[in-house]
Order: C-alpha cells, then structure tokens, then sequence
C-alpha cells in the first residue's frame, strides 16, 4: 500500500506493526492495523500519502492517527458537523485535531466548547443594497 501510494516508505522504517483488538466469528470487517515507525519522518512519508488512497484503489482504506479516547471522540464529534454541513473539514495533526469553518479558517478543536463555538459563531456581514436616492 505505501509503495502504491508513492510514500517511498522502505521495510525497515516499520519498528513493527500488528492487528488490533481479537478476531470475531460474526464480523466480515478486518480488524485494524496499528503501526509503529522507526521515526516521526517515517511516519510522515506515509502519513503525507493518505488522501490519494481513494485514487489508487483503496477506497474502504483508511490511515489515521492513533488518538487518544477524548480525541478521537472529538475528531467523530467534528465529522458529524462536516456531515451535516455545519463546517467544510475536519482533520488530525500530531494529535492536534483541526476543523475548518465555512468560512475557510481553522480552528484547533480541544473540547467540546471549541464544536459548539465553531458550529455556532455567526460573522458580521456586510450587506450592501441598492436603493434610488433623492438625487
């Protein structure tokens, strides 16, 4: 897959990697990989690659983070606002999530609050209106 995606990440750039969780009779999905690199820059040549996945084939293939519970459910709370067209995109950086507004700014998302202000924040907007004056 790193080949695929043109990572240029070699084998022995992977400390080691192995499958999460145990396997169950009923489940048809695969259980997920986690990853450890030898290094932060082995990690980004792949990393970097992930969003041309869905071009070169691997469309029910994804590569995330390994986040924390608080912010990974901040990270699923941030898709649903993308889902509902709340804000553009939501993304994880170094464990930082990121949320862009419809507005094209980002914001760094570190509670639930951050969700909510995004969602909610209303811009002044100037509204110009033509009008026939006196003259």
């Amino acid at each position: 897959m790193a080949n695929t995606i043109g990572s240029n990440l070699a084998l022995d750039e992977i400390d080691r990697s192995h499958r999460v969780g145990t396997p169950k009779a009923h489940e048809t999905r695969p259980r997920d990989i986690i990853v450890k690199f030898v290094s932060y820059r082995a990690r980004q040549k792949l990393y970097s690659k992930r969003a041309s996945l869905k071009s070169k084939g691997y469309k029910n293939s994804y590569i995330n983070e390994d986040l924390t519970k608080k912010r990974s459910s901040l990270l699923f709370e941030a898709r649903q606002l993308v889902k509902h067209k709340s804000i553009l995109s939501t993304w994880s950086s170094d464990g930082t999530i990121l949320a862009k507004d419809k507005f094209n700014q980002v914001h760094v998302i570190n509670s639930e609050e951050d969700l909510a202000h995004i969602k909610t924040h209303t811009y002044a907007e100037v509204v110009l209106t033509s009008g026939s004056s006196g003259s």
